[in-house]
């Protein structure tokens, strides 16, 4: 027994020793790779291939892309409102019901004054005076008639009498016959002015005016009465409510106002942001550009949005600053984005990859404008002082274009003095 016993306790130790040895040499194996990369000093860092994403930052105010001002197409006093700040509407949910008992009766008399201008114009056209007015008409157009006739009859008789074939007393009677008719015609067609100028046809259209003003007029009452339910045209959410129960509205369909607004309502699972970005900038900026958005209150949360909209007049603060408005959408599901939130924006300009990057820290100015230079570590482990060239930059690192090689080691602290030939 006693055998067995010390059997087991010596192979558990042997088993301890094993894990212990295995533990110990990945410890030093990862030490290893540490000290790999220990090999960079501390002052230094390396140059390497990577993309420089070059952004542009400015500030904005969170808005609804839609957004309703809710007016009634009816006035009255409200007798009933269903919503208040911060409800969420359906579309055609009621928002308010009106009292409109007053509005009902001006239709009513609207409507009486209609009839009865109607039946004024009916009596003007349907009077006395029409009949004896197409009476003189027809007077007038007969003795027209019988005046031409007898003219040709004195015609054809005057050339019978250079024949010998009428008398002297027919050429005579003829032309007494056109002469009466002449006076006749004058006298009816002076009784078919006295009738005209005697303000008939005026009546009339005084008639037809005012029932057309009438007619007008009960089409504006029955308008102003409109809809006594009012209804929310939009899915959305009550930003502000400007009524209460008991205040009367005006209609929005008054000539003379825009009618009394009840609410605002707007649509927050999709909401845009109004920057502005300086004008040193707003030449890289352009629509369909990604950008990424930040608002205080949700500090480590990050939104994504487009550029949908660059405005091509700036405006100039009092300071002279001229900044540019830019319009970013952004997705809005969980509604948490709210109206007139102070929103960070980051449009990304540029995106280049597979490029030679020095670190920003690294660049000191050179001995002319435009020259820079750094200090790269030789082989001796010195720092030596190389000119480059330089391209793009997002300010944490610079794309080289000339003067450095991937791998090389830069100094980005404890600069020597830069030598100037």
């Amino acid at each position: 027994m006693l055998k067995r016993l010390i059997l087991l306790i010596f192979v558990i130790v042997v088993i301890i020793g094993g894990v212990s040895l295995l533990m110990l040499n990945q410890q030093k194996g990862t030490g290893g790779e540490d000290d790999a990369e220990e090999k960079i000093p501390k002052d230094y860092e390396k140059v390497e291939r990577g993309t420089l994403t070059i952004v542009v930052e400015g500030t904005g105010i969170v808005e609804p892309r839609t957004e309703v001002r809710i007016k009634s197409e009816a006035s009255g006093q409200i007798e009933e409102l269903f919503v208040e700040e911060g409800d969420d509407l359906a579309p055609g949910q009621v928002i308010a019901m009106l009292d409109q008992e007053d509005q009902r009766l001006t239709v009513q008399r609207a409507a009486i004054a209609e009839k009865q201008a109607r039946l004024r114009y009916e009596e003007a056209k349907n009077s006395a005076l029409p009949q004896e007015l197409k009476a003189a008409e027809a007077r007038v157009e007969e003795l027209n008639l019988n005046l031409k006739n007898a003219q040709e009859r004195l015609i054809r008789i005057k050339a019978l009498h250079e024949r010998d074939f009428a008398s002297d007393q027919e050429i005579e009677d003829a032309e007494k016959n056109v002469e009466t008719l002449k006076v006749q015609l004058d006298q009816a067609e002076l009784t078919l002015k006295l009738l005209k100028d005697g303000g008939y046809e005026r009546d009339i259209e005084t008639a037809r005016l005012a029932w057309q003003d009438a007619r007008v007029y009960l089409a504006q009452a029955q308008k102003a009465l409109g809809d006594a339910t009012i209804k929310s045209p939009i899915s959305g959410t009550v930003l502000a409510k400007y009524v209460e129960e008991g205040d009367t509205v005006v209609s929005s369909n008054q000539g003379f106002t825009e009618g009394t607004t009840l609410c605002t309502v707007a649509d927050l699972s999709q909401v845009q942001v109004r920057g502005s970005i300086d004008e040193v900038d707003i030449g890289t900026v352009a629509i369909g550009q990604s950008a990424e958005l930040e608002v205080d209150a949700y500090p480590n949360r990050i939104y994504d949005g487009k550029v949908v909209n660059v405005f091509p007049q700036g405006t100039q603060s009092p300071g002279g600053l001229t900044t540019f408005t830019v319009i970013v959408e952004v997705e809005n599901e969980d509604r948490s984005l709210l109206a007139n939130m102070t929103a960070s924006i980051t449009i990304t300009t540029t995106e280049m990859e597979d490029l030679l990057l020095v670190p920003f820290a690294a660049i000191r100015p050179g001995e002319e404008t435009n020259e820079y230079v750094v200090f790269v570590r030789n082989e001796k482990g010195v720092p030596e002082q190389r000119e480059i060239t330089l391209g793009a930059t997002d300010y944490e690192n610079y794309e080289v274009l000339e003067g450095l090689e991937e791998g090389e080691l830069v100094k980005v602290k404890n600069f020597p003095p830069v030598a100037f030939d």
